[in-house]
């Protein structure tokens, strides 16, 4: 049974661009402007619409925007509702913004440089210093302080590009995202959410 509102519209079609939104974000972070992901979610004319668009994301949310007055008439009357659905799409806005910032604002390569330079300089002279304490044993001693240190720096690279697909951890948010509108409008049961993630959507 497909949920809808009081006007009778059914709202999965909010719940597809809900989710297409969260997948061409995914792909525009990563570099990638592939929208064949979202063919399932949106109609033709819709996709064209998307398409139009440099940013993908912000068009979706375009679209949900143009869908709220058109099929919610009801909140377009009720002016304390209407407020809320404003922000809450500028709150769309503003979050692919905000990714996009974190994903275009890099460590510095110098910086990167300087510091893999300077640890694998104290990591080579670190023995000389220490063999007049440790003798032979220095050599355990600084491979242990340079699989902590090089650990410490193979994080730091990770926590630079937090959405690599390495992580896989953007795939997982997408998978959610797509159960819990269907829940939410209706096309899915709550034991649905308890499947765990996989890759895709």
């Amino acid at each position: 049974m497909i949920a809808t509102y009081d006007s009778g519209v059914p709202l999965v079609e909010l719940g597809n661009l809900l989710t297409a939104y969260c997948v061409l974000l995914k792909e525009r972070i990563r570099g990638n402007e592939d929208d064949s992901k979202i063919h399932h979610l949106v109609s033709l004319e819709q996709l064209n619409k998307i398409r139009g668009f440099q940013n993908k994301p912000i068009a979706t949310v375009s679209l949900i925007s143009q869908w709220i007055p058109i099929h919610c008439k009801w909140f377009m009357q009720n002016s304390s509702m209407l407020r809320m659905l404003e922000m809450q799409i500028c709150d769309l806005t503003s979050y692919a913004m905000s990714i996009e910032r974190i994903v275009h604002s890099p460590i510095p390569f110098s910086y990167v440089a300087h510091a893999h330079h300077l640890l694998a300089a104290y990591l080579v002279t670190l023995p000389f210093c220490l063999y007049s304490e440790f003798g032979w044993y220095s050599i355990v001693v600084v491979a242990l302080l340079s699989f902590g240190l090089l650990g410490i720096e193979e994080a730091g690279m990770e926590i630079e590009d937090p959405f690599s697909p390495a992580t896989g951890s953007l795939e997982e948010l997408c998978k959610a995202a797509r159960k819990n509108t269907e829940f939410i409008c209706g096309v899915s049961t709550p034991a649905v959410l308890t499947e765990p993630p996989i890759s895709g959507v």
